[in-house]
């Protein structure tokens, strides 16, 4: 897809990523399409990492760090994560 500029492909990636991130994990695609959505996630998630370390702060809404967040930490233990970002921190 064609986006008009970075943020707004930043914005939508995120929240298309967190809902192939819940059809995976309620198993409703196929193994075929499970292998294409994970392929696109990993790309995706590299593409978004690279993206956030240079956007500026004020773009990076609460719905798009909600959304981002979620497919991010997709089973993930939650406090240990949290506990590991506070170290590196601090």
């Amino acid at each position: 897809m064609k986006y008009g500029d970075t943020i707004t492909q930043f914005r939508v990636e995120a929240r298309v990523a967190a809902a192939l991130t819940w059809a995976i994990k309620v198993m409703v695609v196929s193994p075929l399409l499970r292998d294409r959505i994970e392929t696109w996630l990993y790309q995706w998630e590299r593409r978004f990492l690279t993206t956030i370390q240079y956007l500026p702060f004020k773009e990076c809404d609460l719905a798009t760090a909600t959304f981002a967040a979620r497919t991010l930490l997709n089973g993930k233990e939650y406090q240990e994560t949290g506990e590991r970002v506070l170290a590196e921190a601090t």
